[in-house]
């Protein structure tokens, strides 16, 4: 589980989303890239 993004944790596991500061492309605070998968793509819709 420790390599999940927050993003992918937050809509699996309900665990605390990282509130997402972007500079070059990835967030500067858990240095996520802003790319999903097609199964959270759905859980976010």
């Amino acid at each position: 589980m420790k390599n999940l993004c927050p993003e992918c944790a937050h809509y699996i596991y309900g665990y605390e989303n990282c509130i997402h500061e972007f500079t070059d492309g990835r967030c500067t605070k858990c240095y996520w890239n802003g790319n999903s998968t097609e199964y959270i793509n759905t859980l976010k819709n």
